[in-house]
């Protein structure tokens, strides 16, 4: 307690930087992601995955998965916003409806 472990994940992750000396340096493929202790909010949805696939799923496309969706929620409610009548967008074509691989869990 209060030794600092929060205050090291955060920098080693790159959500805090340090206050003096030199940065740490990484590895251009080296990825690392944590849950913070009280990330309830967060997890919420993803009660039936494990910890790694959490992960995986929310930062596995290189971008996090979950603060685009906010942003898009937040993005459709704007429009909503400014033109209530306005047609929802539609799928580009040739896009993807799902990706099924053939490895499976457990």
């Amino acid at each position: 307690n209060g030794a600092g472990k929060s205050t090291l994940i955060k920098l080693v992750v790159g959500e805090n930087g340090p206050d003096n000396g030199e940065c740490l340096w990484r590895h251009h493929n080296l990825r690392i992601a944590y849950v913070a202790q009280h990330s309830f909010h967060h997890i919420e949805q993803h009660l039936d995955r494990s910890p790694c696939e959490y992960l995986q799923w929310r930062f596995g496309k290189y971008i996090d998965e979950e603060q685009l969706q906010t942003k898009l929620v937040e993005l459709k409610r704007l429009q909503a916003q400014e033109d209530p009548d306005r047609e929802p967008p539609r799928p580009l074509p040739h896009s993807f409806e799902k990706i099924m691989g053939r490895r499976e869990k457990g």
